[in-house]
């Protein structure tokens, strides 16, 4: 019976237009509910974090939030990340824009951001649902001679880097998963993407966090469950905010790397993590045992059921 109404909802939140209100007879013909049920559906849909204007009188449409603007946040960018930033409409992904514009002569800190992506992807070409408006979808160029040898490090960098925006911003204090996650109550809330390319010598980071999404925003499958900042309570989604906010501590943070060394991130992501004393599987290596350690390059330290101890560089966890 839950699955049941899961779907009706689902159903109607599809069929919700934009632009002109539909009626609530409109809806009904144009789903599986009755025509008295839309309005309960409506309040269903308004609880679990979607959207919706209008009554039964006017009809119904779902809102978008407010467009980015690349002024505003430019006002709030404090350092070199993020001091030139692009905002655009659609893009196919922000790693694809971002790499176009370093081969374009893009330097350090270039950022792309856009208000929604055809074909997000996060690790191993795994989709990155995109939906207009609802995220922040950004990545940034960086020159591998403005960074530390240890590649392996910087995606858990920029999830401290990017944990720190939302406490600051959103005031939720979300945790780490190794190497990319970000989570809230073991749902995925935002990832990270690094990718090095030799020509131009740069590395492209890429950051997708779930702003405005409703249960109902993201794909029926998913490989893990998901969450967003409006389901999980923030305390306020201004994008803007998060998007100045995320390139500020990103600067922050490898500033503090290059200066002080990995520790100080080693340490900064052990606090906020939930791997660390955990059971795992390590997909497509055959190792399960319990995450014990991180190495100061960001490797993940597992000891199987043998008491013999492995060093994970990239796999998922």
């Amino acid at each position: 019976m839950v699955g049941e109404t899961h779907e009706k909802l689902r159903l109607l939140y599809d069929i919700l237009p934009t632009a002109a209100p539909a009626s609530a007879a409109e809806l009904a013909a144009a789903s599986s509910l009755e025509a008295d049920d839309v309005v309960a559906a409506v309040e269903a849909l308004r609880a679990s974090g979607a959207m919706v204007s209008g009554d039964a009188r006017s009809g119904y449409r779902r809102e978008l939030p407010p467009p980015l603007d690349a002024g505003a946040i430019t006002a709030r960018v404090e350092g070199r990340v993020g001091s030139a930033l692009f905002v655009f409409d659609a893009v196919t992904s922000t790693m694809a824009k971002a790499r176009e514009l370093a081969g374009e002569g893009g330097g350090h800190g270039v950022a792309a951001i856009a208000e929604e992506q055809i074909a997000g992807r996060g690790r191993y070409g795994r989709r990155w649902a995109s939906p207009l408006r609802l995220g922040l979808y950004a990545s940034i160029i960086l020159e591998k001679k403005q960074l530390p040898p240890a590649f392996a490090l910087l995606p858990l960098t920029a999830g401290v880097a990017v944990a720190d925006a939302i406490t600051t911003v959103a005031g939720l204090a979300v945790e780490l998963k190794w190497p990319n996650d970000l989570v809230w109550e073991g749902a995925k809330l935002a990832g990270i993407l690094a990718e090095s390319y030799g020509e131009p010598d740069v590395v492209v980071l890429g950051v997708g966090l779930n702003v405005f999404q409703c249960p109902y925003d993201f794909p029926p499958r998913v490989l893990y469950p998901a969450t967003s900042l409006v389901m999980a309570g923030a305390t306020s989604t201004d994008r803007n905010a998060l998007a100045a906010a995320v390139l500020n501590a990103l600067d922050r943070w490898l500033e503090r790397w290059l200066e002080a060394g990995p520790g100080v991130v080693v340490e900064a992501w052990r606090d906020r993590n939930v791997t660390l004393g955990r059971r795992i599987r390590i997909a497509g290596t055959g190792v399960a045992g319990t995450a014990v350690d991180l190495t100061d390059d960001g490797a993940l330290v597992v000891e199987d059921d043998a008491g013999g101890r492995r060093v994970i560089y990239s796999a998922d966890a």
